[in-house]
C-alpha cells in the first residue's frame, strides 16, 4: 500500500509530490499555472472615483459574462496591467449592468474598451486587441497622440 506525501511548493507554480509504493521513492513535480488576477469590477456607481478622479489613466473594458472575445480580452488586459503596474489602472463594467455609463458613452457591442486620461475619454478600441497594439496605443495616447 502506497503512502503519499505532499512535499511543500518550491516556489508558487511548482508543485512538488512524493509517493513511496513497494519501497520506492518517487518525486513527481508539477508545473502549476498561475491564474492571472481577475480585473476588479466596477459599477455605475464607483464610475466617477474610479475613473474620473483617477490620478493614472483607467483602461475599461465594457463586456458580458456570456461573451467569449471579452474573456479572452480581460487575459490580454490582465497582462497589460501585470506589466504596467501603478502606471495605469485597468477595470472592468458589465454593460448591461451599467447601463447608465454604457448608454453616456455609446457602448453598443462588446468588448468595447475606452481609455481615460485626466478623467476624459481619450481613446475607444472595438472587439478583441492584441497586447501589442494595445500597449503601443495606450503608450500614444497617454504621451499625447491620439
Amino acid at each position: 500500500i502506497g503512502e503519499k506525501l505532499v512535499g511543500a511548493a518550491l516556489d508558487e507554480r511548482v508543485e512538488t509530490e512524493m509517493d513511496t509504493e513497494g519501497g520506492k521513492t518517487r518525486l513527481v513535480m508539477r508545473v502549476r499555472e498561475l491564474k492571472k488576477k481577475e480585473l476588479p469590477a466596477i459599477d455605475d456607481a464607483r464610475f466617477a472615483e474610479t475613473v474620473v478622479q483617477s490620478p493614472v489613466p483607467v483602461l475599461v473594458e465594457f463586456f458580458s459574462a456570456s461573451c467569449g472575445t471579452c474573456k479572452m480580452l480581460q487575459h490580454t488586459l490582465g497582462e497589460i496591467q501585470e506589466e504596467m503596474g501603478e502606471k495605469i489602472r485597468i477595470v472592468k463594467m458589465d454593460a448591461a449592468a451599467c447601463g447608465k455609463t454604457a448608454g453616456d458613452f455609446g457602448i453598443f457591442g462588446v468588448p468595447t474598451t475606452l481609455l481615460f486620461v485626466g478623467g476624459e475619454k481619450r481613446a475607444e478600441f472595438y472587439g478583441p486587441q492584441q497586447k501589442e497594439d494595445l500597449l503601443r496605443r495606450i503608450d500614444e495616447v497617454v504621451k499625447g497622440g491620439n
